[in-house]
């Protein structure tokens, strides 16, 4: 499984990682093979982790709120199986 896991992240444009601390190997050793290869990198967190240098972009907070404003944008169009099933809910403070 591992090592379908690294052929597809090596031949990733795009490798999102969504609610993972990255520390737990081996699966945290795909992020960088795959920014290795050329991939973007994403990483949707409610925490730091030690992989944040290696991220194009970094979207910091829960991924129930993360994910559906990456599906809202250009993700949508170039995903949409990515996207599918998910949507955003109005936090507390929104009316």
């Amino acid at each position: 499984v591992i090592d379908g896991a690294a052929r597809a992240a090596a031949d990733a444009d795009l490798f999102m990682a969504a609610g993972t601390s990255l520390q737990v190997y081996p699966g945290a050793g795909l992020l960088p093979l795959a920014k290795k290869a050329g991939a973007r990198v994403i990483i949707v967190n409610a925490e730091s982790t030690p992989m944040d240098h290696l991220a194009d972009a970094i979207i910091s907070g829960p991924i129930s709120e993360g994910l559906p404003l990456m599906c809202e944008g250009p993700l949508r169009e170039r995903a949409p199986r990515a996207c599918k099933g998910v949507r955003r809910t109005k936090s507390p403070d929104e009316k």
